[in-house]
């Protein structure tokens, strides 16, 4: 007996996507559906999970793949992932609520900024030639002054933080995890070449 996978995927007239089809993806050889959505401003806000067919369409587009979703072991959870993005800046999340009806009510939450003066030390890699070799060194030079790094914290369900500073390169220089009493560190340093 010979088994294969095939799927399809279906795109919009701006070439998104919106619609995937795994053909006969079940052991009783129904389609499994995972539509995919977007909000007034072309973003993909909702993220769902694959919702089995009663049969299958051999690849043909469904018009309403969700309909199936109570019968199919779904129930009336919300089965879909949401982000919610910022006002302001259109394309940068501040949200994700997680699929589930109970877990929706414990969302991770973003927030945006820069570093404060002293908040971030600032250490540098020395690398010096002796006796034909590279010999490298960590060095404490002094704190980021402020508002050199960009700063992104997730809270996540249970209240916990994660804090990430990045310079202007794009280079993630700290990690910062704080589980409500101490702060856990993770610096991350470069050589001359960019290299971590």
């Amino acid at each position: 007996c010979t088994k294969k996978s095939e799927s399809v995927q279906y795109f919009d007239g701006l070439g998104r996507p919106i619609q995937s089809v795994a053909i006969k993806a079940t052991p009783l050889g129904r389609d499994v559906v995972v539509p995919i959505e977007y909000d007034a401003k072309g973003r993909q806000a909702k993220s769902y999970l694959p919702v089995p067919q009663p049969g299958t369409a051999n690849g043909a587009i469904y018009t309403n793949p969700l309909a199936n979703a109570p019968s199919a072991g779904y129930g009336s959870e919300k089965i879909y992932a949401e982000k919610r993005y910022d006002d302001l800046f259109t394309t940068r999340v501040s949200q994700v609520v997680p699929a589930g009806t109970a877990w929706s009510q414990k969302p991770a939450n973003m927030a945006y900024g820069t570093n404060a003066a002293g908040e971030v030390k600032k250490y540098e890699i020395t690398t010096n030639w002796i006796e034909g070799r590279t010999d490298s060194g960590i060095s404490f030079s002094a704190s980021y002054a402020a508002n050199q790094l960009m700063k992104t914290s997730v809270t996540d369900p249970d209240g916990n933080i994660t804090t990430e500073f990045k310079n202007s390169k794009g280079q993630t220089i700290l990690v910062r995890k704080n589980d409500g009493t101490q702060n856990v560190d993770t610096y991350y340093l470069y050589n001359e070449y960019g290299q971590l």
